[in-house]
């Protein structure tokens, strides 16, 4: 891929087998980005975050992101959903079996 395709991506996905995955909403300027060192999936199920400084459009764009993994107990549902729209995000839904957690953020 050359520069000036990184430069006006459409829509971006990175993800990690098993824990997840985030889609940008494009478009995207990913030139000089390294997506591996911005972008990490926490040691627990449930985790992910993009470093601002390293992350560039990947911290300022709106995403939707998709957690596998994460399973609780009675209630977990409405855990996840409150915390949701605490930090601002959208709800996109959770599946209890295989633990898939699925929301939007309007930025990292």
């Amino acid at each position: 891929m050359c520069a000036s395709d990184l430069a006006a991506l459409p829509s971006f996905v990175a993800g990690v087998e098993g824990a997840g995955e985030v889609t940008w909403d494009g478009p995207l300027d990913l030139t000089g980005v390294d997506v591996w060192a911005a972008l990490s999936f926490g040691p627990d199920p449930g985790e992910v975050a993009v470093d601002a400084e390293a992350g560039g459009a990947l911290a300022a764009g709106p995403a939707t992101v998709v957690l596998e993994g994460v399973v609780g107990g009675k209630g977990v549902e409405r855990a996840l959903r409150r915390y949701v729209e605490r930090v601002g995000g959208g709800w996109g839904g959770y599946e209890a079996e295989g633990g898939v957690w699925t929301f939007r953020v309007p930025h990292f």
